[in-house]
């Protein structure tokens, strides 16, 4: 009974190890499978790293070769050019050396005897090896320095005339590669310069490193490459000129045949220049607003005021020279108008001198005393050509435009005086109007309009006297109308 407990007690324990070392096992053939898919990843890490690595060792390997090349280029153009030099300069001693020789050979000339000494009285120097020595080594020295100076001024030049030259190319493909697309009609053209263009784009291309070699054959590219260009440019101005007279044709037949294409391209480009002045503008504003807000120097600030002072000091100059002319013009101006018053003032003095004598002869015409000086008067001449000739003999004769009075308002025009009744003179002095009957006035009016018109200057006693003789008066003022008329 014990042995079977104790079998069975072994027969468990050995279950229990055997699972027990069964999961040990699972365990760790998992963390080995584990271990194996990291190793993996790893390994294709690693091969991937080693090939990025065999790339760049390639590219590497790749631009040795090429700076290889370049240098090897380089030095054989190096050795080129210095053995063209070698034989420029042994052509340069040749001839140098022939021209000495040249002029060693002494022409025939005629020997002078008993050579004249110096000017100054002191004997010519000895014949030695010192004053016979030729300074040819001197010579060549400047002659080489002279070669290498114009040499580098050579060198220069040609490298600022490369530099214009990719600058022109530069600049004209900039023109031909932003022109617009040519009209239908046009096909044929266009492939042919589509195809030269390509031709350019190749030798530019090429011609981009040869240049900086320095060699012939990058100096013919470049020719070569100018020249397709400038015909490029050629054929375009030549089509855009035909273009341009095709437009026009067409726009004096049909003005409505623009097509819708070409302005919407028009206003994009506009739009677009309208964006780029815009921002321009807006930089130039950056520019300024910085400029104005960083602390300047002493020296930029005396460069500013000078140069605000110089524009206002043009523009005063400006103001000064337009002050100048007005008031060059107002002074003569001023210079008239002083002539001119003046002159007035003399007429107006005459004037009333005149107008003092024949108020002074009409008032001894209108006196009471008229019947009695009325024969004189009719064979000899009127009172009022009496009055026009003395005022003749004591000033110029002047017509009377308009006749000024002391009063406010103005007195009546003045015709010329030729009349010799009293009746014309009324109506000369617009007293009586030229189409009013021939009733005469009474006294009173008459006295009224009379020192209406003399302002007040005629006594009263004179005025009582006219009333005294209305009767005789109003008949010889009949008499004379109707003699008048």
């Amino acid at each position: 009974m014990y042995g079977v407990i104790c079998f069975k007690r072994q027969g468990k324990t050995r279950q229990l190890s055997s699972a027990w070392r069964r999961r040990i096992a699972q365990e760790q053939l998992e963390l080995s499978k584990r271990e194996n898919t990291g190793l993996l990843e790893r390994e294709r890490q690693l091969q991937l790293k080693v090939k990025s690595l065999q790339n760049c060792l390639k590219n590497e390997k790749e631009e040795v070769q090429k700076l290889q090349n370049i240098i090897a280029s380089r030095a054989s153009q190096y050795n080129h050019e210095m053995k063209r030099k070698e034989r420029e300069f042994h052509k340069l001693k040749e001839r140098l050396n022939q021209l000495l020789v040249d002029k060693k050979e002494k022409k025939q000339a005629i020997d002078v005897l008993n050579n004249i000494g110096r000017a100054d009285g002191k004997r010519s120097l000895w014949k030695t090896e010192k004053t016979e020595a030729k300074h040819e080594g001197e010579m060549y020295k400047a002659l080489l320095s002279d070669y290498d100076n114009r040499q580098r001024e050579l060198m220069l030049e040609n490298a600022e005339l490369r530099k214009v030259l990719q600058q022109m190319k530069k600049d004209i493909v900039s023109i031909l590669s932003t022109r617009k697309t040519p009209l239908k009609g046009d096909k044929h053209e266009h492939g042919v310069i589509q195809a030269d263009s390509e031709e350019e784009e190749e030798v530019f291309d090429s011609s981009k490193e040869s240049v900086e070699l320095f060699c012939v054959h990058a100096r013919e590219k470049l020719t070569n490459s100018i020249r397709l260009q400038w015909r490029r440019l050629k054929s375009h101005v030549e089509t855009l000129d035909s273009q341009a007279s095709l437009a026009q044709m067409g726009e004096s037949k049909n003005t409505d045949a623009v097509s819708q294409e070409t302005h919407e391209e028009e206003m994009d480009r506009l739009k677009l220049e309208i964006q780029q002045c815009k921002d321009f503008i807006q930089t130039q504003q950056l520019l300024l607003q910085q400029q104005l807000s960083s602390p300047c120097d002493e020296e930029t600030a005396s460069l500013l005021n000078d140069c605000f002072m110089l524009q206002e000091k043009d523009r005063l100059k400006e103001e000064w020279k337009t002050l100048e002319e007005q008031r060059k013009n107002f002074e003569r101006e001023r210079r008239n108008f002083t002539e001119a018053a003046i002159r007035l003032s003399h007429e107006r003095k005459a004037f009333e001198e005149d107008r003092a004598v024949w108020l002074k002869h009409q008032f001894l015409n209108l006196s009471p005393f008229a019947d009695s000086k009325k024969p004189k008067m009719s064979k000899s001449k009127s009172a009022f050509q009496i009055s026009a000739s003395e005022q003749s003999t004591v000033s110029a004769p002047e017509k009377l435009v308009k006749c000024p009075s002391d009063t406010s308002s103005p007195l009546p025009r003045c015709a010329p005086l030729t009349s010799s009744s009293t009746a014309d003179l009324y109506r000369t002095l617009c007293l009586i109007p030229e189409n009013c009957s021939t009733k005469p006035k009474t006294e009173t009016e008459r006295v009224e309009e009379i020192s209406i018109f003399c302002n007040g200057n005629v006594p009263v006693q004179q005025h009582e006297q006219w009333r005294d003789s209305e009767d005789h008066s109003s008949h010889t003022l009949t008499r004379e109308k109707k003699v008048s008329i």
